[in-house]
């Protein structure tokens, strides 16, 4: 899988190495699924989940990548993958895993620089997807079972 970034092809297994940790291993569990996924698209998902920010609303998304929403999800269904808003529910929870866990950021701190506000959405956000507070991301849930979860969310039953 490729990624077309700053106008450079770099190997996926390149950006993942620079990647915070739970961002690395939830792409490595969509690898196979997003392989298949037209590079467009690719690049598209890749730039959600390393980008600045990570884009709320999943037409957006589909104007980056500037192929109308209904084809980049029907893409994603063929290869498995939920479409484009389970990508944008995992997304900013990975990116989460680092400055929360690793950096042991106060929630409140690490919510505003993912772009929560207010910073109780970031909790009822990771309640939903993996039934945990970020309070508890460390303790309760490893990286890899959250990674596993942040992934099976994205992925189609």
């Amino acid at each position: 899988m490729l990624a077309i970034l700053g106008g450079t092809a770099l190997p996926v297994l390149c950006l993942t190495t620079l990647a915070p940790l739970a961002v690395a291993r939830v792409l490595a569990c969509l690898a196979a699924r997003v392989e298949h996924l037209p590079e467009v698209v690719q690049a598209t998902i890749l730039e959600v989940f390393y980008g600045r920010e990570v884009p709320w609303w999943a037409d957006a998304v589909a104007e980056r990548s500037a192929v109308p929403r209904r084809t980049v999800d029907r893409w994603m269904a063929r290869s498995g993958l939920k479409g484009i808003a389970a990508i944008l529910d995992v997304a900013p929870l990975a990116r989460a895993w680092s400055p929360l866990v690793e950096a042991h950021a106060p929630h409140p701190d690490g919510a505003a620089r993912l772009g929560y506000r207010p910073a109780r959405m970031l909790a009822a956000h990771a309640r939903r997807i993996v039934g945990a507070s970020p309070a508890f991301l460390g303790t309760r849930l490893t990286a890899d079972t959250f990674s596993a979860w942040l992934a099976a969310h994205a992925l189609r039953d």
